[in-house]
């Protein structure tokens, strides 16, 4: 993965920074205001019309990198508290043309409405989401029944076209 600016590189620190407070070999349990300040934060950016998509890139990035250090009590307040969003976000589909890996190149055009004109970090912001419910799917039973789900009702993952 190549870093594009020092803005996006000092943010990917950062987030593996905080990601490591969470880590279950430091600490079992998790203060409700980390993990209230954490999701809250990358859910605030991912839903706010106010944020370019490519923070909502980095914001996904950093919650992924909070989830894979399997603290289960911050698992278990993200699933509660963000998944009902990125599950529907993780839905969207903005072209008739289904079942090609070009599709999902193509698919997040759009995901974050009209007056967003970066379609290519849109685009990746989808592709990362989806990889990211097939990663936490083996997690924990919670991520799973949500990954399920969304394979239930037809969403395409990236890891059908590899």
């Amino acid at each position: 993965m190549t870093i594009k600016t020092r803005e996006e590189a000092t943010f990917n620190t950062k987030a593996i920074e905080l990601a490591t407070v969470l880590d279950k070999a430091h600490r079992v349990h998790t203060e409700f205001k980390i993990k209230k300040v954490l999701s809250d934060v990358c859910n605030e950016v991912i839903q706010s019309s106010g944020w370019a998509a490519i923070y909502k890139v980095n914001a996904i990035k950093l919650l992924n990198q909070c989830i894979i250090m399997r603290n289960k009590d911050f698992n278990l307040f993200v699933h509660q508290n963000v998944f009902p969003k990125l599950m529907k976000l993780a839905k969207y589909k903005s072209s008739d043309e289904e079942g090609s890996a070009r599709e999902l190149l193509t698919r997040g055009n759009g995901i974050f409405g009209d007056e967003e004109i970066d379609n290519n970090s849109s685009s990746k912001f989808l592709i990362i989401l989806l990889d990211c419910f097939e990663k936490w799917s083996t997690i924990s039973s919670e991520f799973s029944d949500s990954y399920k789900e969304l394979i239930d009702q037809g969403v395409a993952f990236p890891s059908s076209y590899r």
